[in-house]
């Protein structure tokens, strides 16, 4: 195989690693050497430590841990840039330490090294790695059941999901397709896996009044920012990518479940903050309704159950899901009266907030065959740019009157024509036999697949994680045995199994 003098990108990476999968020997015409000195045990068994030496001026050292025998997920890889390698201390003279994460726990994994060197060459090594067995908090994770296999690769374009769990206090899991714990984190974190996102090759989660992140490498834990002094008191349900941060589900004294807050993920400045009581409030005295029987402003009731938010960049505004009450778009940014503004309004509209004519002025026409969602979860924009979200179909906790509730949940996308007010129902599905989460559940895509967690399954004793592709079939389905909400309340699948640290 020729190998460009060019610089090296990660499709490139690839490539080579393409050749030592396939069993090739490709060709290194260049002066770079490299060797492994040492391994040694990372603080758990999905994490080793490797050290290697090496000749000539390094470029990146990557990794890739080869499937298990009969798997059909594709390999886990992570490349380091030398620049990355450089500002955490990870290289002396000329020796190098590096994380290889993403093990089988109790087995013998294969792995492949891949050294490559400014001056265009490489060099591969490959070596095995044992792990000891890992005996997870939560127990469900440990017999986790197939009711249907995958088959194909080609089937499902993802293959990890990161997996948010209540059962396991501050630890988060990422998660093959076969089942396999791919990662976990440390017990006892201080903080929540309800809120937590896989962001930038770390895991954030929240915990009182601070976000921290854990390092996917080490799992080492560093507070990212304090939010005290915009009231937080707590942090629940979604951390979700906003237009330029984060933007976290918080708890303040005057709001429950009610005020988002974006920050920067490096340097944990915070950035924005909506009040979705306040605008609520603020819209319904303008159209000449009382809010106080609606609930804005009260720490007491949870009058409005915000659990995902999503930034919609076509008309720079943030929508959130209310579980009790609808889908809300509002003012990404607050305009120059001071006051951020309901953009309009996706619900139920035999539910409370319809009553009042200054919300329902807001509310989107559902075409023919449409079904307005109801208690809904884990909203997000698809890859289309429609709304895509897990519809639970129960009718409000708090709210009266109650609104719909169905026998069956669903991955509802719709269709929205802001201008035209109206929504129309896009991609549906739900299970055969149907399936029924009254609370939790999430649905997200990965280039045309979805993940599907039906998180409260089988009388809320079953938790059903499904991969379903763009024609509705169910690739696979893997069941575990739940209480509730608890073992797998929200799984997000994983876009690339590459990881790069730049």
């Amino acid at each position: 195989m020729f190998v460009s003098r060019a610089s090296y990108g990660f499709t490139n990476i690839l490539y080579i690693f393409a050749f030592v999968l396939f069993g090739l020997s490709p060709s290194n015409a260049f002066a770079g050497t490299a060797s492994i000195a040492t391994t040694s045990p990372g603080p758990t068994p999905f994490i080793e430590f490797v050290t290697a030496t090496y000749s000539g001026k390094l470029r990146d050292v990557s990794f890739i841990i080869r499937p298990k025998s009969g798997s059909l997920t594709r390999p886990l890889v992570a490349s380091y840039s030398s620049s990355y390698l450089q500002r955490t201390g990870k290289l002396s003279g000329n020796s190098v330490t590096f994380s290889v994460f993403g093990l089988y726990a109790g087995s013998t994994n294969d792995v492949v090294l891949l050294f490559t060197f400014e001056d265009g060459g490489f060099t591969i090594k490959e070596t095995t790695i044992s792990t000891t067995s890992y005996t997870p908090g939560c127990a469900s994770f440990e017999s986790p059941t197939f009711t249907q296999n995958r088959t194909s690769t080609g089937q499902l374009h993802f293959d990890y999901f990161f997996m948010k769990s209540l059962c396991n206090p501050g630890v988060a899991e990422i998660i093959d397709t076969d089942g396999n714990i791919r990662w976990s984190g440390p017990t006892s974190t201080g903080g929540s896996t309800m809120s937590s996102a896989l962001y930038e090759n770390g895991v954030y989660f929240g915990g009182g009044s601070s976000i921290f992140r854990m390092e996917l490498t080490d799992t080492s834990i560093k507070t990212v920012g304090d939010y005290a002094a915009y009231k937080v008191q707590d942090f629940h349900h979604n951390l979700d990518r906003g237009r330029v941060g984060l933007v976290a589900d918080v708890d303040t004294a005057t709001e429950t479940e009610a005020i988002n807050l974006e920050f920067d993920p490096m340097t944990g400045k915070a950035l924005n903050q909506w009040d979705l009581g306040q605008i609520i409030t603020a819209a319904m005295i303008a159209g000449g309704d009382d809010p106080s029987i609606f609930g804005p402003g009260t720490s007491t009731r949870d009058w409005f159950h915000n659990n995902a938010t999503t930034y919609n960049r076509a008309d720079n505004t943030l929508i959130v899901s209310s579980r009790e009450d609808f889908v809300i778009a509002v003012d990404y940014d607050t305009p120059p009266d001071g006051q951020k503004k309901i953009h309009w309004i996706l619900g139920d509209p035999t539910k409370a907030w319809y009553q009042y004519p200054s919300l329902r002025k807001y509310a989107l026409n559902l075409s023919s065959g449409t079904l307005p969602p109801s208690g809904q979860h884990a909203i997000s924009l698809d890859e289309q740019g429609n709304l895509l979200l897990f519809d639970d179909g129960e009718g409000s906790f708090s709210q009266i009157p109650q609104g719909q509730t169905r026998t069956y949940s669903a991955v509802r996308e719709f269709i929205l024509d802001t201008t035209r007010k109206t929504a129309t129902a896009g991609f549906v599905y739900s299970a055969n036999p149907e399936i029924k989460s009254n609370f939790c559940g999430s649905v997200y895509e990965a280039r045309g697949s979805y993940l599907v967690d039906f998180a409260q399954a089988n009388s809320a004793n079953t938790l059903i994680l499904q991969g379903v592709d763009d024609h509705k079939n169910v690739v696979f389905e893997l069941d575990y045995p739940g209480n509730g909400c608890s073992v797998g309340w929200n799984a997000i699948p994983l876009k690339t199994s590459a990881f790069y640290f730049q």
